[in-house]
């Protein structure tokens, strides 16, 4: 049942991103639709964050957890769980690996993506 919630949110959450998408295709040319994503994942880590927060002054229902925080914003955005994961890190004081974490997710990321570009175009 566990996975219904969190598949049902993820419907939700990617329709969501995807609409996004949509509505500022209006407003931008292809080149600029890296504004949409940036602004996607800044709106889904705020929201994550205050749930997140939120979370932890009140009794939430694990659902309510699973449908929005792991299905809706998991799906608008992964980089809210990444945010929030770091904002753990350095709560905890452990800044050495927060500052890990940001630049090897970052890096490693960016290098993953331009790999498997470079892969695929067989170049």
């Amino acid at each position: 049942m566990r996975f219904l919630y969190v598949a049902l949110g993820g419907m939700i959450g990617a329709s969501l991103r995807y609409s996004a998408y949509l509505i500022s295709a209006h407003f931008f040319d292809k080149p600029e639709q890296f504004l949409t994503t940036a602004a996607v994942n800044i709106v889904g880590s705020f929201v994550l964050g205050c749930l997140f927060s939120a979370s932890q002054q009140m009794s939430f229902d694990y659902r309510v957890g699973l449908f929005v925080m792991v299905g809706v914003l998991g799906s608008f955005t992964t980089f809210s769980t990444f945010s929030v994961e770091t904002v753990e890190l350095l709560e905890a004081g452990r800044i050495g690996v927060a500052a890990s974490y940001i630049a090897l997710s970052n890096v490693l990321s960016f290098l993953a993506a331009w790999a498997g570009v470079v892969m695929m175009r067989g170049a």
